[in-house]
């Protein structure tokens, strides 16, 4: 621990299978993580950790184990594995399921820090469960609803710039590298990978790799990787999304909602339209005094006419109001 924490300064770990220390004894796996968590802390008392605990979607290991003071551990009820809430919301255009996750994965966190994610190197990747090879809006939108959850959340390497997996029971297949550029040095060779047999012959592109590379998107202000990038500096932008306590203030029929964030006596409100073909429109003077933000798959947030307080979310839009 001192090696890392001190010795090469870093900010703490991930615990690979935190229920495998000593299989099927929970207590002497909570043993072990409170000696983790407690040595750790001694040396950095600001360290983070996350821990890789119940693979349900009841977390109920978590629960558990958060007893032993570990930051996180990850909530896999969010996971494309589990058929999660943002695959609901993304396939069923219901918005409620955004507001369902963030209680219950508060309730499943138990005191610690909510850890959720969509894909990890143990499941396909998320693109698949919501359509999203041919759907670029529903890959947008599934990623941009990903990061109005609380907690820290974690993208699995690849998954801002759509890689998807072609196999759904070969680990291999959720592991392949991203590809940066035809000039980028950072290209992997796939020969080189020992990714269990997997050869270049085998990948079908259409399947894996059904968007365009690192650098390509980076070139398109349309690209799902600059729309994740904003997700991104949105939740940075607004505390509230991350560490903020939320309600469900606005919930007319499933695509719609709205959800009340505050944090520190400061106080945004999250509108989701999660149909695919149906403008909301709300009175945003009821929540706050303007549109601060949006984050919408395409189109824009407008008013419904000049001078109006009425705005238009279009379908897979986002808007926050303060």
């Amino acid at each position: 621990f001192k090696f890392w924490l001190i010795d090469h300064n870093v900010d703490g770990f991930r615990l690979d299978a935190t229920t495998q220390y000593f299989t099927g004894e929970q207590d002497k796996n909570l043993e072990m993580l409170t000696f983790i968590n407690n040595e750790c802390k001694k040396l950095k008392p600001d360290c983070y950790i996350v821990g890789e605990g119940s693979w349900g979607s009841n977390s109920v290991e978590n629960k558990a184990y958060q007893a032993s003071g570990i930051d996180s551990f990850f909530q896999f009820a969010n996971s494309a594995k589990n058929t999660g809430y943002i695959q609901q919301a993304v396939i069923q255009q219901n918005a409620k399921t955004i507001s369902t996750a963030l209680t219950r994965n508060k309730e499943n966190a138990d005191g610690g820090i909510e850890a959720p994610f969509l894909s990890n190197h143990d499941t396909p990747r998320y693109i698949g469960s919501v359509n999203g090879r041919k759907n670029s809006d529903n890959a947008k939108f599934a990623m941009g609803l990903f990061q109005q959850l609380a907690g820290a959340t974690f993208t699995y390497y690849g998954d801002e710039v759509g890689l998807a997996s072609q196999s759904t029971t070969s680990d291999s297949f959720y592991r392949l590298p991203i590809r940066w550029g035809e000039e980028d040095s950072h290209n992997c060779d796939i020969a080189k990978l020992g990714l269990y047999g997997v050869s270049a012959s085998k990948i079908d592109e259409s399947l894996s790799y059904p968007y365009p590379d690192v650098q390509t998107q980076l070139n398109d202000p349309n690209s799902l990787l600059n729309y994740v990038k904003k997700a991104n500096l949105l939740r940075i932008q607004f505390p509230e999304i991350a560490r903020g306590d939320s309600t469900l203030v606005y919930n007319p029929s499933s695509p719609f909602a709205v959800i009340q964030r505050t944090y520190n006596n400061s106080t945004i409100y999250v509108a989701i339209n999660a149909s695919i073909n149906t403008p909301m429109e709300i009175d945003y003077k009821q929540y706050g005094e303007n549109v601060v933000e949006e984050l919408c798959t395409k189109n824009k947030v407008q008013r419904k006419e000049k001078d109006s307080t009425i705005i238009v979310i279009p379908p897979q839009g986002i808007a926050i109001i303060k």
